[in-house]
């Protein structure tokens, strides 16, 4: 289930990133770049387009908190699950950009063959994908996550005055 779960991480993530913005500009362009890739890598069976879009530092975040650190490792986890991958659906929800970050979030239903120990065959959850702009101006992923269960789409994620301390931290 690990490694489904970052395959959910690594790959959908990445096609959740575009169609928000209702103003283009590079980031989303390179939003649609990079979910038209995603698509390209489900149906070419080959994931290397999928990896060509993490920066070399890339952190994954799986939905059990585990990590994932660096493009090498995340590359390592997308190909271990690639076979699986039998179908995919985004529901975009927001896309924002600001100078050279941009990020974006979705829901997401993957489906998957049963794995050896009859993982999950169907995975729904939300996402988050940041980008950076490079030195070279193109757009890298540097940070992606995911997330199993229903997402609450009605969620306010602005909620001024609300305490973000952790008692004890």
């Amino acid at each position: 289930m690990k490694r489904a779960l970052t395959l959910a991480l690594a790959s959908l993530v990445l096609a959740g990133a575009s169609g928000c913005s209702p103003a283009r500009d590079d980031a989303s362009d390179a939003a649609s770049a990079m979910q038209a890739a995603v698509q390209q890598a489900l149906t070419g069976k080959d994931p290397a387009p999928i990896v060509a879009l993490f920066t070399d530092s890339a952190v994954g975040h799986a939905p059990n908190g585990t990590l994932t650190v660096g493009k090498a490792a995340i590359a390592e986890r997308i190909a271990g699950q690639f076979p699986r991958v039998k179908g995919y659906q985004i529901g975009p929800r927001a896309f924002e950009s600001s100078g050279d970050l941009a990020y974006g979030n979705a829901t997401f239903k993957i489906t998957l063959d049963p794995g050896p120990n009859g993982d999950a065959a169907e995975l729904v959850g939300f996402m988050v994908v940041v980008m950076k702009r490079q030195p070279d101006r193109s757009w890298k992923l540097i940070d992606v996550g995911s997330w199993i269960g229903e997402a609450d789409t009605g969620m306010d994620h602005d909620m001024p005055g609300m305490d973000h301390s952790m008692p004890g931290m």
